[in-house]
């Protein structure tokens, strides 16, 4: 069966790499993700090109003066690519690093140099020793090209050999291998990638033998068989010489890098990253309607479960991006001139769970009133003031001072035109890295949200197991209707 369309619903409202970028008055009518083919010929390049003429023309205005292309982008990219470059959000995220690939494809690249050169070298290095046979053989009436094709067949038919030993040790050594990576990688005989691999090892053959061949055709019999050994030239030695440097430096390189890498390695097992993350159970899907209906419910229980210290909720985990930006100013800014910070909600006593101690102020807790004002609430004059906790980083954007000057200070986060939300600053987090550590840690606001979540986080401790099954018990007896994950 084929598709010349196909659109797939997001139910969690996360926007596809196909739209990276969306006005707020679309953020409740976009949440597709939209797949087309095109005309042999075509180039994505030129679709894309079309895309903002596309967009004024079909997407309605809403009394804006101006074009609507000026603040919503589409954008489209072969399918092909999504793996490795897919600029967008939740499932449309890129799922591997292409500068990895291209690490370990030049890692590979280096380590067969280093063979061939090995191989070139040992073979001119037994030149003496097959003098004598290279001499008999031109004797004989061999010409230099049988002699060329005889030592690359033997080049190449060594390579096959390792090819098939390596396979070998491949099928042994994969099912460990998995483990430790938790992947389910498989060698797929039946696809093209053997031939791929077969050709490389050809290719491989050639390159190690070329040289050899040359080298070791190139012997005059009368010169051989009289001085009982070989005639190699003073530039074949000069020329191994360098194929021996050559060696010696991607040898010390690759091992150099290898150590930059442990090194890296060691500093991000090791960097304090702002919360503790060992003795956490987080449940995920918390935000579908059967689930969030009985999230105080599920609170209460895991609060008086054995073993359980502390709970808390929030729409985002460590190690999943968060991309929700807000737009804040101080009494300092003008009122169309804010800045942005990176949006964040939590739930009540959210850092005490997390173990992230507050660098000024307190947190969330219900001994306070921190019910997040909503925006139709503004709107209608009947609440202005909500509480927030900031990050260092969002502290040194607004120009706020030390931690504990801006604890009580009021910001405003825009809700409509000529419209704002003020906000008392509660408390100062220090910068954690929720995020990828190849990520810079972003100036970032926390909001309350009591009434939602997308996950909920527990602090146990005692047996892993044991909370585990607890939570699940739980789950399933309360929220049978969907999967505990």
């Amino acid at each position: 069966m084929s598709f010349s369309f196909l659109r797939h619903y997001d139910e969690t409202k996360t926007l596809s790499y196909a739209i990276p970028l969306i006005s707020p008055t679309w953020s409740d009518g976009v949440h597709s993700h939209q797949y087309f083919s095109m005309k042999p010929g075509s180039v994505i390049y030129d679709v894309n090109a079309q895309m903002p003429a596309f967009i004024d023309r079909n997407f309605p205005t809403e009394g804006s003066n101006e074009k609507v292309s000026s603040f919503v982008i589409l954008d489209s990219m072969n399918i092909k690519k999504l793996h490795l470059e897919a600029p967008g959000s939740g499932e449309y995220r890129d799922k591997g690093s292409y500068n990895t690939v291209m690490t370990f494809i030049a890692v590979a690249v280096l380590i067969l140099i280093i063979a061939s050169i090995n191989f070139m070298n040992l073979s001119t290095a037994r030149a003496s020793q097959r003098a004598k046979e290279v001499s008999l053989r031109k004797v004989m009436g061999a010409s230099r090209k049988n002699l060329i094709i005889q030592f690359l067949g033997e080049s190449i038919l060594l390579t096959l050999i390792g090819l098939l030993i390596s396979l070998s040790l491949v099928e042994l050594t994969l099912p460990l291998f998995n483990e430790i990576i938790g992947k389910q990688l498989i060698m797929n005989y039946g696809s093209s990638d053997l031939y791929k691999v077969v050709a490389l090892a050809f290719g491989v053959g050639v390159i190690g033998g070329i040289y050899p061949a040359f080298i070791l055709s190139s012997f005059r019999p009368a010169e051989v068989l009289k001085a009982n050994k070989s005639t190699e030239t003073s530039t074949s030695v000069k020329l191994r010489t360098a194929l021996v440097i050559l060696q010696f430096t991607v040898s010390i390189s690759l091992f150099v890098s290898t150590a930059v890498v442990y090194g890296q390695m060691l500093y991000a097992k090791t960097i304090d990253l702002g919360y503790d993350k060992e003795n956490l159970l987080v449940i995920h899907d918390i935000n579908r309607d059967a689930a969030l209906e009985k999230l105080p419910l599920l609170v209460d229980e895991f609060n008086r479960t054995t073993n359980v210290t502390n709970v808390t909720w929030s729409d985002f985990t460590p190690g999943r991006p968060q991309e929700n930006n807000t737009s804040i100013r101080t009494p300092e800014m003008a009122i169309d001139d804010p800045v942005l910070l990176g949006n964040r909600a939590i739930g009540y006593n959210y850092f005490n769970t997390y173990n992230t101690p507050m660098v000024s102020g307190r947190e969330y807790d219900l001994e306070h009133n921190d019910i997040r004002t909503s925006f139709d609430s503004v709107r209608d004059g009947t609440a202005y003031r909500s509480s927030v906790i900031l990050n260092e980083s969002g502290l040194r954007r607004l120009n706020l001072g030390n931690a504990e000057d801006a604890i009580g200070k009021t910001i405003y986060r825009g809700v409509g035109p000529e419209l704002e939300m003020e906000l008392e600053i509660i408390g100062i987090i220090p910068d954690i890295h929720f995020d990828s550590l190849r990520a810079e840690i972003r100036p970032e606001i926390y909001f309350l949200r009591h009434d939602y979540a997308r996950h909920l986080s527990i602090r146990f401790t005692g047996d892993p197991d044991i909370i585990l099954n607890k939570a699940r018990k739980l789950w399933e007896q309360e929220i049978p209707s969907n999967t505990f994950n």
